[in-house]
């Protein structure tokens, strides 16, 4: 029985036997508990194994960046290396101070979380903001006036 099952969006695994489980929120040791009461009767070898692989998702990043567009996350990521990933900041351009991250919550409210990135590249204690899928990371343009 042993398979690799996708997360769907929902957070519902197909189960080997047919049917489903909803796994949103649980830990792979919960899974294993809730697995081996469903199947223990069924196995030789009492033992269930869950393991956790990531399939990764997509933020956009648009604005100042060197390559603006879709950046792939398959590993946990910080706003600042998706802008690294998608070129990096556009010297001379780029407002650092006000990056604009636009998130989807879970209630389905979008916010805007405000970071300084200025701060974090001087070596200026701040706090690290990771990615989440359906991010949208905008690096605005310095006014320069002449």
């Amino acid at each position: 029985m042993n398979s690799a099952q996708l997360v769907q969006p929902n957070g519902m695994i197909t189960l080997p036997l047919g049917g489903s489980m909803d796994v949103r929120g649980k830990t792979t040791t919960q899974v294993e508990k809730a697995l081996m009461e469903l199947y223990g009767s069924q196995l030789v070898i009492k033992e269930v194994t869950v393991g956790l692989e990531s399939a990764g998702f997509p933020v956009l990043v648009s604005g100042a960046v060197m390559k603006p567009g879709r950046v792939q996350s398959t590993r946990s990521m910080t706003v600042l290396e998706a802008i690294v990933e998608a070129g990096g900041f556009i010297e001379g351009r780029a407002d650092m101070r006000h990056v604009r991250v636009v998130r989807l919550d879970k209630d389905g409210t979008t916010r805007t979380i405000v970071v300084d990135l200025k701060a974090a590249l001087s070596g200026k204690s701040s706090e690290a903001v990771f990615v989440r899928p359906s991010d949208v990371i905008n690096v605005p343009e310095r006014f320069s006036f002449y």
